[in-house]
């Protein structure tokens, strides 16, 4: 099934920056009927107060391809596919930024994996019980998105401890089952890009870099890419970080949001060695700082 917001295209297959209602399928059964098969991923999202329906639209820019067995989550031109590796019963739930991806434990089972797949040039960085994904962006990073910290519910309601662990591009799920009532439901939530101005594309860059890229004006950029994403490689000084950021959303989406980028990187305030984390697609409320580590 192919979710996505419509889009506002400079040219096609741009990132989108308005977000409208998703069109999607008539169900085969009337809503307040559920397949036995789906019982216990909807009781377990009701337990913990989640909703057990897909979203009735996307945030801007973000696309969710999504069947039973996993999802691929878009933003911008970056892309993570998320799959089931198990034989276990899955389901899958489209959120208005991402997907929550669930399996379904039986009496034995402690475990459940999936591999993750992302652009050469994003690493999985461990965050808040999850990972970041993130990506190198020639002497910055980029926030592209989250696989956020695990939840495991048995079939009483009651929420069983569990953590990842990563070995190469295969996610393990593990869960202390415990005296757990079995079937247990876990699950891992994929969602395009993660910060303090909720889901999006998050440059993180230190003061002295900010103010060095303030210097670039659109029309500068703009002659830049004229010839796509390599062009922005050949402005002074920071040529190579715009071009890696081009790369990850687009020289359309770049060229037609950098107004909004200059806007939110003349903060006065700006300390030249302070990490800050600033939400460039769609464009956020400014700089935040944030972790040394968050910085290249």
């Amino acid at each position: 099934m192919r979710y996505t917001a419509n889009m506002r295209l400079a040219v096609a297959g741009t990132a989108a920056l308005i977000a409208a209602p998703l069109i999607v399928g008539a169900p085969a059964v009337a809503d307040d009927v559920v397949a036995p098969s789906e019982a216990p991923f909807v009781a377990a999202q009701q337990n913990l107060g989640l909703s057990d329906a897909d979203a009735a639209q996307l945030q801007p820019g973000i696309s969710v391809s999504a069947d039973r067995r996993g999802a691929a989550v878009s933003l911008g031109d970056f892309e993570v596919t998320v799959a089931s590796e198990t034989d276990q019963q899955t389901s899958t739930t489209v959120l208005g930024d991402g997907a929550r991806l669930m399996s379904l434990l039986v009496e034995g089972q402690t475990s459940t994996t999936f591999r993750v797949d992302v652009p050469e040039n994003v690493s999985l960085v461990p965050a808040a019980g999850g990972f970041d994904l993130v990506g190198d962006a020639a002497g910055t990073k980029v926030t592209l998105g989250r696989i956020h910290e695990p939840w495991a519910i048995d079939a009483e309601g009651k929420q069983l401890p569990t953590s990842y662990s990563l070995e190469g591009n295969m996610l393990i799920q593990r869960v202390d089952t415990t005296g757990a009532v079995f079937p247990v439901v876990a699950d891992p939530a994929v969602t395009a890009g993660w910060g303090a101005d909720g889901p999006g594309v998050y440059w993180n860059m230190y003061g002295y870099q900010m103010k060095t890229i303030q210097g670039v004006t659109a029309s500068a950029l703009g002659a830049a890419l004229a010839g796509g994403c390599a062009g922005a490689s050949k402005i002074p000084s920071v040529g190579g970080i715009i071009s890696a950021l081009c790369g990850f959303i687009g020289a359309p989406t770049l060229g037609s949001i950098w107004g909004g980028i200059q806007n939110i990187l003349s903060n006065p305030n700006i300390d030249n060695f302070t990490c800050y984390q600033t939400k460039v697609v769609p464009i956020g409320s400014g700089p935040h700082p944030t972790g040394g580590g968050d910085c290249a």
